[in-house]
């Protein structure tokens, strides 16, 4: 899986500080699933998230969409697909809750899959993290952005050590 890339300090301060007020208790978060019981690897207990959804059937879904143009630049976004901002609670240990993709599509769909991405913007820093099925690890920093082809299966899990674990999630071409 080495097209896998890891790079910290991915935006400059200010537009991540900018990011950073999407998290906000104010704003409206769902409480959601975070995997279908057939990719779970953990007690179903765990398989829980808050969800605020930016972006999601090629419309924007929050007041905050402008706050993510700074990121979908920088990723060199061509068409955003979905994004949203993750928040999964602390537990007194690390889970993992299961391989999966997030976003799947036909195989026979006329775009084919070529180019899709998907990037996880790390908002907090935290010892929780995110597998991917060759046992490659990325920790969660704050600011750091992982980038992948969308295929790969992955699994991101709970922290321990801060109240809750929040990533911003990019699905794209």
């Amino acid at each position: 899986m080495s097209e896998i890339q890891v790079i910290d300090d991915f935006l400059n301060e200010e537009d991540f500080e900018k990011l950073k007020r999407i998290f906000n208790p104010d704003i409206p978060w769902t409480f959601s699933d975070i995997l279908d019981e057939n990719n779970l690897i953990c007690d179903k207990k765990y398989n829980y998230q808050y969800v605020h959804g930016v972006y999601s059937r090629i419309e924007p879904v929050s007041r905050y969409y402008e706050d993510i143009i700074p990121l979908l630049s920088k990723l060199d976004a061509r068409s955003l697909l979905r994004c949203k901002v993750n928040s999964i609670c602390r537990e007194e240990e690390i889970v993992v809750h299961g391989f999966h993709i997030d976003l799947q599509y036909p195989e026979d769909h006329p775009t084919g899959l070529d180019g899709m991405k998907t990037a996880i913007l790390y908002l907090n820093t935290n010892n929780g993290f995110t597998c991917f099925e060759d046992e490659t690890k990325v920790e969660s920093v704050a600011n750091r952005c992982v980038i992948f082809p969308a295929h790969y299966k992955h699994s991101g899990t709970t922290c321990t050590d801060v109240h809750r674990r929040l990533a911003l999630n990019v699905v794209y071409f």
